[in-house]
């Protein structure tokens, strides 16, 4: 596919928030730039869509510390839902969406909910490794400072997610994410990995509804792949400029 050029967007995915550029817009600015753009826009996380030799599109996810920084992440689920709305709305298609690991993730998107289709998760002890997201179930409450070193303080950084199981077709996920060290209203990897993780454990059956702080996400395990589905928005109908960049906004 030809190079990603559109003017940035914020897009909401259960209530998880984005600021969605293209390569080319990044290269035409500074690290610095994009960060006052991230902060004013007040969003949970940047999306950097690149060309993709082998799906439609790659989609980066900076963390904290920038662009190619540590602390980035590998994928995002609610992120990637956004992008495969704006994708039908602008392409007239679902993509299959890159992981910057090389990981291909369809995706289908219906009146109702946008779904993205994932391997099966890998664990290791305590981690689950959902689209090569770590996360880790959290076994008791934790500060702000004491998730931090939880999270940073291991050789990989990990999420770390408080879990309630209410049923075996309901549970409920809340998730501090290491690459920007706060809660998030909904985590779709969070989610697919303590709902996997339930499954191996005799907790919940295939079909869980995850609750979150931003709303309701639906976890399909299948033998060979997960389908993490729940609802995208996006709209273009007016925007504002932020340090000369054209961000189009909710309105």
């Amino acid at each position: 596919m030809r190079m990603i050029d559109l003017t940035p967007f914020i897009g909401e995915g259960c209530g998880n928030t984005f600021l969605v550029l293209s390569q080319r817009y990044c290269d035409c600015h500074t690290d610095q730039h994009i960060r006052r753009v991230w902060k004013e826009t007040g969003v949970d996380s940047i999306l950097i869509l690149q060309k993709s030799f082998r799906g439609d599109i790659r989609m980066l996810v900076p963390g904290n510390d920038g662009i190619g920084g540590k602390e980035s992440g590998e994928f995002c689920g609610n992120g990637a839902r956004v992008i495969a709305a704006y994708f039908l709305r602008h392409y007239g298609r679902s993509p299959v969406i890159e992981s910057c690991g090389g990981k291909l993730f369809p995706t289908l998107v219906e009146d109702s909910a946008v779904h993205v289709q994932f391997p099966l998760p890998q664990g290791w002890h305590d981690v689950v490794l959902a689209a090569g997201e770590p996360h880790v179930r959290a076994v008791r409450t934790m500060t702000p400072p004491e998730l931090m070193r939880f999270c940073n303080g291991r050789p990989r950084r990990v999420s770390a997610n408080f879990v309630e199981i209410y049923s075996p077709a309901h549970l409920r996920v809340q998730t501090f994410e290491h690459s920007i060290n706060k809660f998030t209203a909904s985590c779709g990897t969070g989610c697919v990995a303590m709902a996997y993780q339930a499954y191996r454990n005799g907790r919940v059956g295939r079909r869980v509804t995850v609750e979150t702080p931003g709303g309701e996400l639906t976890v399909d395990i299948g033998a060979s792949r997960i389908v993490l589905s729940g609802p995208a928005r996006l709209t273009e109908k007016e925007y504002v400029s932020i340090f000369g960049a054209d961000v189009y906004i909710f309105s």
